[in-house]
């Protein structure tokens, strides 16, 4: 038993901020549907300890998607409290099918961008499906 525990402990200290991003990843989801404003910080926090553990693995798209993630969780948590008429809290609404369009294009041509810039100037370890060719 004891060797048992040395295995979890040993463990849990080479891998501890996977095991925080996934504890607050998955505090942040719950506090999502709960429409809480505490899966804010939560997110964060789980986006913080996940640029450590991409950066590690040398996962840089993955990283650099944190931030992306960072900086809508602030805009988020800033909008939740002040963005709602006369700055109040603000109501949880649908997204239009207009501007839903507008974030798919966005995040293609982001992906575009990254992908050229991850070819050009790092050693990414992630994969692309032109490897795989179709036709």
């Amino acid at each position: 038993m004891s060797q048992l525990w040395s295995a979890v402990l040993t463990y849990v200290t080479a891998n501890w901020t996977e095991l925080l991003g996934s504890l607050t990843g998955i505090l942040c989801v719950w506090l999502l549907i709960k429409q809480n404003i505490w899966n804010w910080p939560i997110g964060i926090a789980n986006n913080i300890f996940y640029v450590f553990v991409f950066f590690k693995s040398g996962l840089y798209a993955d990283m650099g998607l944190q931030f992306v993630y960072l900086s809508i969780a602030l805009y988020g948590w800033s909008n939740w409290l002040h963005g709602g008429k006369n700055h109040s809290e603000l109501s949880v609404a649908r997204t239009s099918p207009k501007a839903l369009l507008g974030y798919c294009g966005i995040a293609a041509a982001s992906t575009a961008i990254l992908y050229w810039l991850l070819r050009s100037f790092t050693p990414s370890t992630v994969p692309f499906a032109e490897q795989h060719r179709c036709f």
